[in-house]
This record gives structure tokens, C-alpha cells and sequence, in this order.
């Protein structure tokens, strides 16, 4: 058996079996998309992917912040005293940016309540702000078990956000909008007691910051200073992913929205395993660049990228073929006039495989920043062709070839910048790649 393993590469099992876990919860994700899609209206649907979206966002400008922070310096302390300051540190961000988001929501609802529709705005104004501090204990958990590198705790608090709520959905004898929102709230209530019960490391000293907190020993500035290097090229990532979503909303209704999202969410079949890999090969890229093995780093970029594009090839086809029955398998007869859609996503997933290794390659050269500057690039051609496309009623096919468009120019982007730091330092010439 030890023999048999060994033949195996260590970088490979790694991936596998991260791989494997992301797709447990993402099978889990998309049951409860395909059941929420067969048991909303399209019009609820669209609103309920709306508010996904934006709850999604606000948690990126949270937990984001500080999450490779906190990991990265936790992972490295040398005793539970420069853990406590770290993990109090994040507990002190955490808390001012929840009160910041809670202050923004409070003022949007008194400035601009009357811009948005009566049934998203009772979801935005009166219920998110309680989903919103649920949420901030279970970050913080997410975040100190995957520090602490205690994954199956990780796994677990990942998976009580999943799990009972896909079951109480399957369970439920009809679904409707308001539901399917307290559910949510409730399977979140659920794990906050949970944590308190059975996870009170995480709850560390947290009462210090309240009864004495001029005294408080923490780190919050060093985690900011770290945070202030990642946090805008996350912020881009998160409003390239979901401004298609409210301009689509926007002009056209949450219907629309509905429509559109069907096939987007087939294409996470590809994102899941490309983004499992990529996190795996980051640290091998990493270790090349430190060690000056830059024409090893060429190999394994064209090695990784050329072995993923190939491998997904034959799903891509098959997918094409039948798109029309995926989609109906997934969600339906009501959404059958999505297959067109889905058949230019893949067009699509076949550019993102290099997109992303692109990126991931040079973050392992130590220039996060070219791609801060690639993601608002490509942020900058969606808004403004969204904007366009939308305007002028040229439909959903139209965003999809925005979407085309603006990874196309990423990956020139990339490529250039690329190609520009290696000739600057007389390493590689990269015209090949």
C-alpha cells in the first residue's frame, strides 16, 4: 500500500482531496439551487439570488478583510498568548465592520428605501441586519479553525449552513419567498448556539473587549496593515462576480435575474475543481519564484494549465450537446429557454482556466498589485458594457459577450504583464506561453 501511495505526487493528493471536499458542499449547494428553482417563482427566485448576491458581497468586505490575515499570522505563532492577541484582534475588526454595515444599511434604508421594490426591501432592511450579526460569530469560527488548521471543525461549520437548510427546504410541502428567508436566518441561529455550546475556544476572551477594552491586548493593526495589500483586489473579484446580477436586476426584473443565474450556477461544475487546484499549485508556485526557478515555474504553468483545459474538455462537450436537457434537469421545464445561454458560458469556461492560473502565477511573483489592476480593468469593460447592452434591450446573450469580452482582455492583461516582468529581469521570455 505504502508503496502504491508513493506513487502518487503529494501535490496531487493534496488537490484531490480538497477537491473533494469543496464538491461534498457544493453538491449540497446546487440540490438546494435545483430545489428553490422548482419551488420559487421565477420572480422569487430572481429576488432570492438578489439577496444572495448582495449578502455574499457584504460578507466578502468582512471576513475578507482580515481571513488571509489572520490565518497567515495564527499559523505562525509561537504560543496561545500571540494567538489570543491575533484572533482578539480579528474579533475588534470584525465587530467595527459589522456596526459600519449596519450603520450603511440603516442610511440606504432611510435615503433610498423608496428605489427599491416593496418585497427586496423588507429582505435588505428588516431581516438581513439580523442575518448579518448571526453571520459574524461563524465567520470568526471559519476563520480560527482554518488558522488553527482544524479542518473537519472547518468542515462542519460549513457544512450546518448547507445541510439543514437543503433539508428543511426538501421537507417543506411548498416553498415561498419569506420561508425560504427565515429558514436561513434560523439554521444560522442554530449554529451561533452551536458554537457557543461546543466551540467556546473561539469565544476567547471576547468579553474583555466589551467589560474593559482600553485594555484590550490585541493585534488588530498588524492585521489591517496585512489586509490593506488583498482587500481591494477582493472587493473587484466580489463586483465582477455580481454586478452582471443587479444591472440585469435593474433593467430588466429579478425574472431575468432568475433566468440568467441558471446556467451561471452550472458553470461552478468547472469553478469548483479549478479553484481547488489552483489553491494547491499556489504554494508549489510560490516555492519556485523563492528559490529562483523561474523555468521550472514556465513548465508547471503550462504543465498545470494545459493539463486542466484538456481535462475539461470532454465535460464541455458534453454539456454543449445537452445543454438544454442539463438545464431542465437542474431546474426545470420553466427555464428550457436558458439553453442558449448555457451553451456561450461554455465558451467561457474554456477561458477560465487560464485566467486563473495567470493569476495565481503572478501572485507567486510577488505582483498581487498588476492583478488588482486586471481585475478593475475587467470590472470597468462589465459595468460599462452591461450598462450598454442593457440599455439598448439586447439581452442576456449580449451580457454573456460582455462577460467574453472582459475576461478576454484580463487574460491579454495577465499575459503582458507576464511576459513584462520576466524580460525586466533578464529571467524568461514567456512568447511561447
Amino acid at each position: 500500500m505504502k508503496k502504491l501511495l508513493a506513487k502518487f505526487d503529494t501535490s496531487f493528493i493534496e488537490r484531490s482531496s480538497l477537491m473533494m471536499g469543496n464538491i461534498l458542499n457544493a453538491g449540497l449547494g446546487f440540490l438546494t439551487f435545483g430545489i428553490l428553482a422548482r419551488g420559487l417563482s421565477k420572480e422569487d427566485f430572481g429576488i432570492w439570488v438578489l439577496y444572495l448576491s448582495v449578502f455574499g458581497f457584504v460578507e466578502m468586505l468582512r471576513a475578507g478583510s482580515i481571513y488571509q490575515a489572520l490565518v497567515k499570522y495564527v499559523a505562525s505563532c509561537h504560543d496561545k498568548v500571540q494567538e489570543r492577541r491575533f484572533i482578539l484582534g480579528a474579533w475588534q475588526i470584525s465587530l467595527w465592520l459589522t456596526a459600519i454595515i449596519l450603520l450603511v444599511i440603516f442610511s440606504v434604508k432611510v435615503l433610498f428605501e423608496s428605489y427599491f421594490f416593496i418585497r427586496f426591501s423588507e429582505l435588505l432592511f428588516i431581516q438581513y441586519p439580523v442575518v448579518i450579526c448571526l453571520m459574524l460569530p461563524i465567520n470568526m469560527a471559519t476563520m480560527i479553525f482554518h488558522s488553527r488548521q482544524q479542518f473537519i471543525k472547518l468542515w462542519f461549520i460549513n457544512f450546518l449552513q448547507s445541510a439543514p437548510f437543503l433539508a428543511a427546504l426538501f421537507f417543506s410541502k411548498s416553498l415561498d419567498l419569506q420561508l425560504v428567508v427565515n429558514i436561513h436566518l434560523l439554521v444560522r441561529a442554530f449554529i451561533v448556539v452551536y458554537t457557543v455550546i461546543f466551540e467556546r475556544g473561539i469565544w476567547v476572551n471576547f468579553k474583555s473587549l466589551f467589560s474593559n477594552p482600553k485594555k484590550t491586548d490585541s493585534s488588530y493593526k498588524e492585521l489591517l496593515n496585512f489586509s490593506r495589500f488583498t482587500v481591494l483586489s477582493q472587493v473587484g473579484s466580489s463586483l465582477l462576480k455580481n454586478v452582471d446580477i443587479w444591472l440585469i436586476n435593474h433593467f430588466a426584473g429579478s425574472s431575468m435575474v432568475a433566468l440568467y443565474q441558471i446556467p451561471l450556477k452550472l458553470v461552478e461544475i468547472f469553478e469548483i475543481p479549478l479553484r481547488s487546484w489552483a489553491m494547491s499549485a499556489y504554494p508549489r508556485f510560490s516555492n519556485l519564484v523563492a528559490h529562483q526557478k523561474i523555468l521550472d515555474l514556465k513548465k508547471n504553468f503550462i504543465k498545470e494549465l494545459g493539463l486542466f483545459t484538456l481535462g475539461i474538455l470532454p465535460i464541455i462537450g458534453i454539456l454543449y450537446l445537452f445543454a438544454e436537457e442539463a438545464i431542465v434537469l437542474f431546474a426545470g421545464k420553466g427555464y428550457a429557454e436558458a439553453t442558449v445561454l448555457l451553451k456561450l458560458f461554455m465558451l467561457y469556461v474554456l477561458l477560465l482556466p487560464t485566467d486563473r492560473y495567470l493569476g495565481i502565477t503572478l501572485d507567486a511573483l510577488n505582483f498581487p498589485q498588476i492583478n488588482t489592476v486586471k481585475v478593475f480593468v475587467m470590472l470597468f469593460i462589465n459595468i460599462i458594457g452591461d450598462y450598454l447592452v442593457l440599455h439598448f434591450e439586447l439581452g442576456l446573450m449580449a451580457v454573456i459577450g460582455i462577460t467574453l469580452l472582459n475576461i478576454t482582455f484580463g487574460i491579454v492583461i495577465g499575459v503582458y504583464f507576464m511576459k513584462q516582468q520576466f524580460n525586466e529581469k533578464n529571467i524568461i521570455a514567456i512568447s511561447s506561453i
